[in-house]
């Protein structure tokens, strides 16, 4: 009989914290416990959003934190919601977009 089919399969415990957790998996190895893990399916929701890091003082930044803690929004969120309403108000007034300088990307 094959000694790993007869072995008893180590059980992963119930934790009671994060830091019993942690301290578990210090000394554990996840390949230990192969036999616990299951395929899952995954959808990812949403379109990919973009990260785009803009250089500002601590002053505007504070006034950023603040005025989206007031609207109950987040602070890139309500970052990006004022560069696109920046960048409609300098829209050309014939509706078309403005022409792009430089490298155009696709």
């Amino acid at each position: 009989m094959d000694k790993q089919a007869s072995a008893p399969r180590p059980r992963i415990p119930r934790f009671r914290s994060r830091e019993e957790e942690a301290e578990f998996w210090d000394t554990h190895d996840s390949t230990e416990f192969e036999s616990f893990w299951r395929p899952v399916r995954m959808k990812v929701a949403g379109e990919i959003q973009h990260v785009f890091s803009v250089p500002m003082d601590r002053d505007l930044l504070t006034r950023l934190i603040d005025t989206s803690r007031a609207a109950g929004v987040g602070a890139g969120a309500l970052a990006a919601k004022l560069i696109a309403e920046g960048l409609d108000r300098m829209a050309p007034p014939s509706g078309q977009p403005a022409a792009r300088k430089g490298k155009q990307h696709g």
